[in-house]
């Protein structure tokens, strides 16, 4: 992805601790180590568990709960691939200070902003598109107000 945008990259081993990676433009260049855990397992683990408790309460087609839980996992996946770029062109651009502030406190947000849209978009497809219009049934209703005995 970075390379699309014009960034060189490369890969070197990061040790136990995770992949590294060096982000260059012109004379600059930052490195850092992703690990485990900034990759976005934690988020996944995150995502798992909620899509589970939203998709508890709704009764649908096991088929269409695999498919929302699929999606959803891409788009996580995705999602930190955006965080992970964000914090390599804040370092590369702008220096570690900000690439650490960028880590530290706003690269979550765009998990937690996804798991908002995603799961009010869930909710929205459930409840206004597919949600199934109560059957009336119509039948003629007796009228009590005349007594018909007399």
């Amino acid at each position: 992805m970075l390379n699309i945008l014009g960034y060189g990259t490369q890969t070197f081993p990061g040790g136990a601790d995770g992949l590294g990676l060096t982000v260059t433009q012109a004379s600059r260049s930052y490195s850092a180590i992703v690990s485990w855990s900034c990759a976005g397992s934690h988020s996944l683990f995150i995502y798992s568990f909620m899509i589970m408790l939203f998709l508890r309460g709704i009764n649908i087609s096991l088929n269409r709960k695999m498919i929302y839980v699929v999606v959803g996992a891409v788009g996580t996946f995705f999602v930190n691939i955006l965080r992970i770029v964000s914090i390599l062109l804040a370092g590369v651009n702008s220096g570690a200070s900000l690439a650490a502030t960028f880590h530290e406190f706003y690269g979550e947000f765009f998990f937690i902003a996804w798991m908002f849209i995603y799961l009010t978009l869930l909710y929205l497809l459930e409840t206004r598109f597919f949600r199934k219009k109560p059957q009336q049934n119509i039948e003629p209703t007796q009228d009590n107000s005349a007594d018909h005995t007399k």
